[in-house]
Formats: C-alpha cells, structure tokens, sequence
C-alpha cells in the first residue's frame, strides 16, 4: 500500500495520474503544458553504427515472409535492420 500525493487538485477540477510516485496533477489544457519531447537527434540516423530494431506480431499471416523479405529488399542498410517474429499460425 502506498499513499497518493495529491497536489493542486480538488475533486471537481479534471486531474490527471502521473504515477505512484507523483500523484495527481491538476490538467490545464494550454500549449504550455504540452508533453515535452526529447530533442531530435537530426544526423543519428546516418551514423552506420544505429541499428533499427523491428517487431512484428503476425496471427495467421500467410504473407508474413514476405513482407519480411520486402523489409529487407527495399531497406537502405539491410545489415543495420533486426527483426523479432512472433508468429501464430495454428489454434492454441
């Protein structure tokens, strides 16, 4: 058990839950209350090194492969793409 730390919210006012550790904080919808995005890293993804990881969830998906083949043909830097699979193609 844990308590909430409420703050700058009354019952009647919209709030909003930002986790145990933060509580509830009154919800103001204004630009300056924005979510705050980290800052676009605009040369990262030239550096060779990156690498991009793909996940693809397919349920009975006969053209799973190839899209998958697709994935690599047409990717730029095949080498620099990993994809995890998880693929179901018969009743659990």
């Amino acid at each position: 058990s844990y308590s909430i730390i409420v703050q700058n919210c009354k019952k009647s006012e919209p709030c909003s839950f930002l986790g145990k550790d933060l509580g509830w904080e009154l919800y103001q919808d204004s630009p300056t209350y924005a979510l705050q995005y980290p800052p676009k890293k605009e040369e990262e993804w030239k550096d060779p090194t990156v690498s991009i990881y793909l996940t693809v969830s397919s349920y009975r998906d006969k053209l799973c492969p190839r899209t998958l083949k697709y994935l690599y043909t047409k990717a730029s830097f095949p080498s620099r793409v990993f994809v995890g699979v998880v693929q179901q193609n018969e009743e659990s």
